[in-house]
Parts: structure tokens; sequence; C-alpha cells
């Protein structure tokens, strides 16, 4: 076990690197090509930038600065916690009421309860996050006042700023909710009626307890696959969640780091160095939770491979 978290580490970190410096490369490269550059030309310069460039970061941790002349590795520290915040606490959110709807849904099978969760399920588990925001905004926002219709600003209070996150975690929440519960429900229906359970259940075990200690092991199997893929989806959602709903996180960063104003427009700005530090984070954050999972699979199955079919996502 401790071989394969090395070996799972090495090429984490290995993976990381390729994608940072592909990043770098493509986005200067980029640069060179907008303001007409021959880039034939300056291939050399864009290797010696390279070079400093991942030198500096070994070395100094110096992620460079953005064209505001600002350190990017300090904007990332200012900007990381709201994004990290909503994409944890969704993942949180979603995880336990995702479980804990799809064992009830099970043990009230085909009862009121389980109706009702159904109708939830069938009505979220289409709904993008963007619409969900949208909706949301305009229910708990300006209809009900329950929480603000955009972000707070920094002079607000920290209830306000908790109250900012209800909107953006809710919809990034809803949705995989829906699914797992669908999920959860249809797996643990087939396991309560394997043989081995009803055997269980001649042996005078409850049907509650026999979900709650086997049946939900049995559904790691699909369960975990499910949740790493779903992260990832969640990450790419709250990208737009936070640039919609004006929350000052990565994303947001990302689009005044591409885009800038002109006059009457927009126009193409590419601030090299943010914009690789934003691609870092957003891979390390996918090869993260992807190697977190593969590691509980592990856990549960020994027999798995680095690179196994199984483990696809």
């Amino acid at each position: 076990m401790g071989k394969y978290i090395i070996i799972r580490l090495i090429l984490l970190f290995i993976t990381l690197f390729i994608m940072t410096s592909l990043i770098f490369i493509i986005l200067r490269s980029a640069l060179y090509i907008q303001y007409s550059i021959s880039l034939l030309d300056n291939l050399e310069n864009i290797f010696f930038e390279y070079c400093s460039f991942i030198k500096g970061v070994f070395t100094k941790w110096d992620w460079g600065k953005t064209m505001n002349n600002e350190s990017v590795w300090k904007l990332f520290k200012r900007r990381a916690p709201y994004t990290l915040s909503i994409n944890l606490l969704a993942f949180v959110f979603y995880i336990f009421f995702g479980i804990l709807l799809g064992i009830i849904s099970t043990l009230q099978k085909d009862k009121i309860i389980d109706q009702v969760i159904g109708f939830f399920t069938m009505s979220f588990a289409s709904i993008h996050a963007i619409a969900l925001t949208f909706i949301l905004m305009l229910i708990l926002g300006y209809s009900l006042k329950l929480v603000p219709t955009i972000y707070p600003f920094d002079t607000a209070s920290n209830i306000a700023k908790m109250k900012g996150f209800i909107i953006p975690i809710l919809a990034l929440s809803l949705e995989p909710i829906a699914r797992l519960t669908r999920i959860i429900r249809g797996e643990l229906s087939e396991t309560i009626y394997s043989e081995y359970m009803l055997l269980a259940k001649i042996k005078g075990l409850k049907t509650r307890y026999i979900i709650l200690h086997h049946g939900l092991k049995n559904c790691f199997t699909v369960v975990l696959p499910f949740i790493s893929s779903t992260f990832i989806l969640v990450i790419c959602n709250s990208f737009f969640v936070e640039v919609f709903y004006n929350i000052p996180g990565i994303a947001t960063w990302f689009k005044t780091s591409l885009v800038s104003p002109l006059g009457d427009g927009n126009y193409l700005s590419i601030d090299t160095y943010s914009l690789v530090m934003i691609g870092s984070f957003y891979t390390f954050l996918s090869l993260i939770v992807t190697f977190i999972v593969d590691i509980i699979y592990k856990f549960f199955d020994p027999r798995i491979k680095i690179g196994s079919k199984k483990l696809s996502m």
C-alpha cells in the first residue's frame, strides 16, 4: 500500500509539472502571436522564459508577476480561499445528503418519502448549476430576501459573507445530490435482494443494519468513481458560478487575466503568469481528488493496480 501511494504521488507531480509546462509554453506562444511577433524567431526566448519561470518556482516559490506587477502567489492566496471553500463545502454537502437521501429512499421504498425524494431527483438531476444559480438568486435573493442577490463586498459583515456562500453551494450541490441519491438507491435496492443479504435476513439481521454495515460497502465500487468525476464537474461548474455570482475567487481572476475592457468592448489580454497559476491550481485540484479516490479504492480492494480500467473515469 505504501509503495502504491508513493508511485501515485510521483505520477501526480509529474503530470502536474508537464501540464504546468505546457500551459506556460502555449500561453507564451499565444502572446507572441497576438502581437504579430514571429513565433519561430522567438522560440529561444520562450525557452529561456520557461527555464527562468521553472527555476523561480522551484528555488523561491516565485510564480511571477501579473500585468499590474503584483505577485501572482500573493494574489492566489487572497483569492483561492473563496474557490476552495465553495468547492469543498459543496463536495461535503452533496456527498452527505446524496448518501443520506439514498439510504432513506431505500428504507422507505415505494412509500411517500421515497416518492418525494424521487420527485426531487427527477427535478434536479438535469438542471445545470448556472441555471440553478439564476433560479436561486430570483427565489432566495430577490423574492424571499434570505440571502444576498450577489456576493457581498469585502466591507460586508462576516454573516453576510457566509450567507453569500448559500446560493453557490446549493447551485453546485443539488444536481450531484440528485444523481448520487439515484445511484445509492439503485445499488442498495439491488444489494438487499442478493442471496447473501437474504441469508443475513434469515439469520435475524434487520434491514437497516444490513444496509448500513454491508450494503454501503458494496456500493463503493460504483460510488467512488462517481464522486471523483462529479467533483471535477463541480469544479468546472464553480468556474461559471463564481463569475455569474461575482465571487472574488479564482474564476473571476481568470476572467480579468484573459479579457480586459477596452473602450466600447473587450479584447484578449493574456496575463501569462496569472493564467499559469490558475491552470496549475485547477489541474492539481483535479489530480488530488482522483488520487484520494484511487487510494480509497485501493484500501477496499488491494488487487487494484495503477492504470486499471476499473478506476477509469
